[in-house]
């Protein structure tokens, strides 16, 4: 996979990989189905379980074909965003998928902290934090326990699509360290804390909600969609 078959984009702040080679109309799809349905998943509150409810159940009604769903729980101490990303989808992602997944976190990492990626990134982590007591989290206190969740989508080749939903705790206020320090830790409540699902968009069934999204999402397809240009050394 070279450097033209891999594109990224953080979308209100979710990663989004598009791997192999993808019509223009069917990215735009992707990113303006999963923005949406982002924007709206957020007024759900901080509880990342019924986030992700309300996010699959509206991709669901644009078109989204919902073929499996995994939820399991897994203990991490002091590790790597990008290593829990591998350990949660290496199984289902091939050889040349998982080395771009790989490379797409090594360039995210050496991005200045002042970077729009990075800084939409950190503001959605900061969006969904609260205590590690469920309690909403103190912007004021540098000393609490801070848990949070991200979200990524790999759109393949094939046009299937795998997103994974990751819960963590922090234990520091959230910088731009947990994309690129070993700061990441179980959430300390036993709950399931990975969330997959498989799908793929029915474009047919989308179609008739294209133009309407387009127009609700208005400025926000300005202001919440960054393009980042990931560069993979996979061949």
């Amino acid at each position: 996979m070279n450097k033209n078959n891999l594109d990224a984009y953080l979308s209100n702040g979710n990663i989004i990989l598009f791997c192999g080679m993808h019509s223009d109309s069917f990215k735009n799809d992707i990113l303006h189905s999963t923005l949406y349905a982002s924007l709206l998943a957020t007024r759900a509150g901080k509880d990342q379980e019924a986030w992700w409810q309300t996010y699959t159940q509206i991709l669901n009604r644009f078109g989204w074909t919902l073929n499996s769903r995994e939820v399991r729980h897994l203990d991490f101490r002091a590790a790597r965003l990008s290593s829990i990303v591998i350990e949660c989808t290496g199984n289902a992602l091939s050889e040349k998928e998982e080395q771009a997944l790989l490379s797409f976190f090594s360039d995210l990492e050496t991005l200045p902290a002042n970077a729009s990626a990075i800084e939409a990134l950190i503001a959605r982590l900061q969006a969904n934090a609260y205590d590690s007591t469920c309690h909403i989290k103190d912007a004021d206190s540098k000393d609490q326990l801070v848990s949070t969740a991200v979200l990524l989508t790999i759109v393949r080749s094939n046009k299937t699509l795998l997103t994974v939903q990751i819960s963590f705790e922090a234990g520091e206020e959230i910088t731009t360290d947990i994309l690129n320090q070993p700061v990441l830790t179980t959430i300390k409540n036993g709950n399931s804390n990975i969330r997959l699902l498989r799908s793929s968009l029915d474009e047919r069934q989308y179609s008739q909600f294209r133009e309407p999204l387009i127009n609700k999402l208005g400025n926000k397809l300005q202001t919440d969609l960054f393009h980042f240009n990931a560069s993979p050394s996979a061949n």
